[in-house]
């Protein structure tokens, strides 16, 4: 006899794809019939080493159908989303933000820095040089209405990036199925 190789793409939205319960149901399922397995995103891969019966592959579909009952892949499939929004998200806040022709830093610490200023503002001692993003430049404020607008632009680009990662997550959210899920494009 030869090898048997069940593949499955699971394609709506709330299938466990953990090999363990699997595994399980699929030896009380086929007793006598050895197999190795794998699970990767939404494919499930079981080898047997002999030729399976058109019966067999029929309780085989069977058995990855049951597994629906306490796992969301659709759960899964939007948190991995979320993150990746999140991540791209702040990938872009750490490119920083434009203001007079220079780019400027939006780390934590320079986020920090920005609110601080904000805060005392009219008791700064002007004029106040912030430095570039990369430290090849600087740009001195000279009163409290240009430190008003560096800090303002700043904060405005963070939030930016934030509603727009909120948009993306609305999307996700409204999806219905993993590949909804899935067609969400973060192209910002």
């Amino acid at each position: 006899m030869s090898e048997h190789t069940y593949t499955r793409e699971i394609v709506d939205g709330a299938y466990n794809l953990d090999l363990g319960p699997l595994s399980d149901a699929v030896v009380v399922a086929l007793p006598g019939k050895p197999f190795k397995g794998a699970a990767s995103g939404k494919t499930v891969v079981l080898s047997f080493a002999d030729q399976l019966t058109p019966a067999e592959v029929a309780t085989l579909d069977a058995v990855v159908a049951a597994q629906k009952i306490s796992y969301s892949g659709l759960d899964n499939a939007r948190a991995a989303k979320f993150s990746d929004i999140d991540a791209n998200t702040e990938q872009l806040i750490l490119g920083g933000f434009a203001f007079k022709a220079q780019q400027f830093a939006l780390t934590l610490e320079a986020r920090t820095e920005l609110v601080e200023l904000a805060t005392v503002k009219a008791s700064v001692g002007y004029p106040v040089t912030m430095n570039t993003i990369d430290n090849t430049g600087a740009l001195a404020l000279a009163d409290e209405l240009g430190l008003v607008a560096f800090v303002d632009s700043g904060i405005a680009q963070v939030r930016a990036w934030i509603d727009s990662g909120t948009q993306l997550k609305g999307q996700v959210r409204a999806a219905t199925t993993i590949a909804e899920v899935d067609a969400v494009k973060d192209n910002r």
